[in-house]
């Protein structure tokens, strides 16, 4: 089975029309969007000529919201897309990001002439509430009605949501959580919220009125989007934004729960959990490849468990063993409680 690949094209801040509290594109992504239709051409060949014999790829628009774009423009590079589609095997599809209100009739039919693969929404919550606090211009009924007619023409649903938004706490980003597991996306995105420069939310942080989650609260959150997208088979394909040289900038993030490792500290939290539940000398034999996962960021639990052995060995699964028992991380997974 080959194994698939994003060729990413940043229409960055491009087809948005409204301005949510937290978002500056530019900053976030650090690109600039030129709607230049033989630099896309490009772009794509040069791609497709680093693809591995092994490798699929989907043409990927990212960073904007792409069916909020002019219909011209967007079946402008729909058709560039296409063309590749239909004239490289290795290419299998056409995917995008957009807001679950930017759909019409006119909207799905333009796109049914098209081979999408993959469409991504920006849900960020499924609280009215907080929908509103943040200036999303649409409540969380839309998102499952276009959910469910995204699924229903047999197209691949991925879902974004964030944590610690504005008028956010834990209680409603956990039922957030439970509610994207009931649309059963294919997979989805998870992204503490953070504070950017030239954002409404950097003015309501200053005023006092927004209070950022601490890491260790973004972490409980990642805890629990893990577990509840466990147990109802949901791939979680990203934690926390992708490090950048602009989000490593003081002066782009002022605030909130940036970590370059938030995945792994989330994982480590998870088996740190675990582990309190077992004997206080407990020998634990872990698999080479998730050793940092397991002992913890930065050797994190195995400074808070002095009296655990780990023995790290070379294994291709990734289950480990305490005192001679095995365990799977599902099996981790249903065994502890994440509290609000």
């Amino acid at each position: 089975m080959k194994k698939k690949v994003n060729i990413p094209i940043f229409i960055t801040d491009t087809g948005c029309k409204n301005r949510c509290s937290f978002c500056n594109q530019k900053h976030i992504t650090g690109k600039q969007f030129i709607f230049d239709l033989e630099a896309i051409s490009s772009s794509i060949e040069i791609a497709l000529s680093t693809l591995c014999d092994n490798q699929s790829a989907e043409i990927a628009f990212f960073g904007g919201s792409f069916t909020g774009l002019p219909i011209e423009e967007m079946q402008k590079l729909l058709d560039i897309s296409q063309k590749y589609v239909n004239m490289d095997k290795r290419v299998t599809g056409i995917r995008f990001s957009t807001r679950p209100d930017y759909f019409s009739a006119e909207i799905f039919e333009v796109l049914s002439l098209y081979k999408i693969t993959t469409i991504e929404l920006g849900v960020q919550s499924f609280d009215d509430k907080v929908l509103a606090k943040n200036c999303r211009g649409y409540e969380n009924g839309i998102v499952e009605k276009i959910s469910r007619e995204i699924q229903q023409r047999g197209i691949a649903l991925g879902l974004q949501l964030m944590a610690g938004l504005y008028g956010a706490n834990l209680e409603s980003d956990f039922k957030s959580i439970d509610s994207l597991c009931k649309i059963k996306p294919n997979f989805m995105r998870y992204y503490p919220t953070l504070v950017i420069k030239d954002t409404e939310l950097e003015n309501l942080y200053k005023l006092g009125d927004y209070i950022p989650y601490t890491l260790k609260q973004a972490v409980v959150a990642g805890m629990y989007a893990m577990k509840m997208c466990a147990e109802n088979d949901i791939e979680i394909i990203r934690m926390g934004l992708q490090s950048s040289v602009e989000l490593r900038n003081d002066d782009i993030v002022l605030a909130g729960p940036f970590h370059n490792a938030y995945k792994e500290c989330v994982y480590s939290e998870i088996y740190y959990t675990f582990f309190k539940k077992m004997s206080e000398k407990s020998k634990v034999i872990v698999p080479m490849k998730i050793v940092s996962r397991v002992k913890g960021h930065k050797k994190m639990n195995s400074l808070r468990l002095p009296s655990f052995e780990f023995e790290v060995v070379e294994r291709l699964v990734e289950d480990i063993e305490i005192n001679g028992v095995r365990y799977t991380f599902q099996d981790i997974l249903q065994s502890i409680e994440i509290t609000r």
